[in-house]
Order: C-alpha cells, then sequence, then structure tokens
C-alpha cells in the first residue's frame, strides 16, 4: 500500500516539517521522498487563509472548553494554538522578566504567536524569523506596522520579521534576552550548530523558551537535546510533559477541522509527492496534524505515539549560564 510509509516515521512532530522515511528504502527513494515533502510545504504556505498558528496546541481539558469557551465566534485551531503560546509565556516569564525585554522568535511561522506574546507580556522588542519567505511576507501583511529592519537591535520596537535560518543569524552577539523555538527543533539538519547560535545571540543569564515533540527512543531525544544545550553553556530550568494536554487539543482541533485538511491535502497532491493515493494523502495530512488515524495505520500514527509514550511533549526553558568561546 503506499500508505506503508506511516509504519517508518521516526518522529513527524509539526505540521509543516516532517522527516518520515521509507522503512527498507534505498537513498534515491528517501531523497525524492523527502523533496516532495518540501515541496509541499512550500506549497501549503499558499492555503489561505490558512492556520495562523502553526502548532499542535495546549488544552488542559479533554473537551478544551477553558480554552475555546474564552473566546466564542473564534477558529478552535487558533484558540489552542494560541494556548500554547500563553503557557510558553507563563512559563518563561518566571524565570526572566518579559518586560522591556529583546526576544527573538526561532522559526516563527507566520507570527501569530509573536504577534499574540508580544500584545499580552509587552516586551520592547519581538524578532520573527523563519526560513520561508512567504510564511515572513504573511508576517508583514498580517501586522503592517512590523519592521524589515534587524540590524538595529537596540533601536527597535515592537513586531520586526525577517527571513533567516536557525544556524546562522544575522544578529549581534549578546543582543536578545529571549529565545522562543516552538515545534521546530527536530527539523533543524543540524541542531547543535543552531543551539550554539542561540547562545551566541543570547545575553549571560538569557533564556530559551522550548516546546517540541520529542522521541523517547530515536538517535535524537530528550537527553540528546539537553546535553546539547549542556555542551553549549545551558543550564536546564524547568521541564514539563505535557503531553496530555497537546492530545485533548488534538482531539478537539481535528474534529472540526475538515476544511482546513481538504486545502492541506491538495497543496500535498500538487507537490509531485510520491504518495499519490487520495486518501493516502489525507491520511498523511492527518498524521502531520497530529490527528487521530483510523486503523489499520493508527498505531504507527504521531498521535498514538505521543499517547503510548514513545514521543513525548515538552516545556522546557533553558538559561545560559556560561559566557563560553561561541564557534560553529
Amino acid at each position: 500500500s503506499s500508505l506503508c510509509f506511516l509504519h517508518a516515521c521516526s518522529i513527524c512532530s509539526s505540521m509543516w516539517t516532517w522527516a518520515c522515511l521509507y522503512v527498507g528504502a534505498s537513498a534515491d527513494v528517501r531523497d525524492e521522498y523527502l523533496q516532495s515533502m518540501q515541496r509541499f510545504f512550500r506549497r501549503a504556505v499558499h492555503v489561505q487563509p490558512g492556520p495562523r498558528y502553526m502548532n499542535w496546541g495546549y488544552a488542559s481539558g479533554p473537551d478544551c472548553s477553558e480554552v475555546v469557551g474564552a473566546s466564542p465566534g473564534t477558529e478552535q485551531s487558533e484558540l489552542l494554538g494560541r494556548e500554547l503560546y500563553r503557557m510558553i509565556g507563563l512559563v518563561s516569564q518566571r524565570i526572566v522578566p518579559w518586560a522591556n525585554a529583546i526576544v527573538l522568535e526561532v522559526s516563527a511561522g507566520r507570527c501569530a504567536g509573536a504577534a499574540f506574546l508580544l500584545d499580552s507580556l509587552h516586551p520592547r522588542a519581538f524578532l520573527a524569523l523563519d526560513s520561508e519567505p512567504k510564511h515572513i511576507a504573511i508576517c508583514h501583511r498580517s501586522w503592517p506596522g512590523s519592521s524589515r529592519r534587524f540590524h538595529d537591535v537596540a533601536d527597535l520596537h515592537g513586531l520586526a520579521a525577517f527571513v533567516a535560518v536557525a544556524d546562522d543569524i544575522p544578529l549581534p552577539t549578546s543582543s536578545v534576552d529571549i529565545v522562543v523555538n516552538v515545534e521546530a527543533s527536530h527539523s533543524y539538519s543540524d541542531l547543535r550548530r543552531a543551539i550554539v547560535e542561540f547562545a551566541r545571540v543570547l545575553r549571560h543569564h538569557g533564556i530559551v523558551a522550548f516546546a517540541d515533540v520529542v522521541s523517547n527512543s530515536s538517535r535524537t531525544g530528550w537527553t540528546d537535546i539537553e546535553s546539547m544545550y549542556q555542551a553549549s553553556g545551558f543550564q536546564l530550568v524547568t521541564h514539563d510533559s505535557v503531553a496530555s494536554q497537546v492530545l485533548n487539543s488534538r482531539e478537539c482541533a481535528c474534529g472540526g477541522g475538515a476544511d482546513e485538511i481538504r486545502e492541506l491535502a491538495a497543496a500535498f497532491q500538487q507537490s509531485g509527492s510520491v504518495v499519490a493515493d487520495p486518501e493516502a494523502v489525507r491520511i498523511s495530512v492527518l498524521n502531520m496534524l497530529g490527528c487521530p488515524i483510523p486503523a489499520p495505520f493508527s498505531a504507527n500514527s504521531n498521535f498514538e505515539k505521543l499517547a503510548r509514550g514513545e514521543f513525548d511533549y515538552v516545556l522546557a526553558v533553558f538559561q545560559k549560564v556560561s559566557n563560553f568561546s561561541v564557534s560553529a
């Protein structure tokens, strides 16, 4: 079946970044599949209006009423995505105050989370970085007052959005107080180098507010991630597993997201994917969204792996405690 690739997911956490490989496939087939997925993600950017929040969301209760009921009339998936950012802000501000801080979000997507944290926690400036130019274009359209200048960090106020990659951040050394990194670390080709860049741009005692799905069995699990941060001069300050809250969010959001799933499936089919069967495409999109998947493929889905504990969802704060000499 063309759905066999679901059995090869090592960790597929974000709806926009996916690293699933065919079991036993040749290097050429794996490369072709990954290239088709990259084309899909580029096309998915054009889905309009598209999701403002590009994460799996957060809900304390299984019916999500404490999130959804607070803002009737707002898209459910948007409220759940915003709630994840609210929790990130809540946890991180216990360590470093946000008021008057310079904040950098690496892999900020369409900037909805950046704008929310800017409005709710009032840092002096919030810099949103993403490697996809179309995401940054959406940032500037959605928030017309956002700046395109980023080289004079000391003079910045409000929201600034720019194109850059995580392992080569075009900011001065020791220029920001807080780095936010949401559902992106697993997708970096060189996570260690990205963490070194976080350390470089952060001031002493600055923090990284981390949120992501992590594997409890793959070669780059939570222990490896923590070790990379420690090797770059960071100390783990807080660590919370919020898998159950993320699963709550996925069950609520996926029940009402049929239109979004159809739009993303269409983008997938137009991407030249080696997975061509329409049902396979639908299942693929459900899996990227972290949605429950029907049998017989449910056992190997991201949702079920998170529910079984093969994956975990971690909210953590790392604090820079060592001004070591940063080198790539």
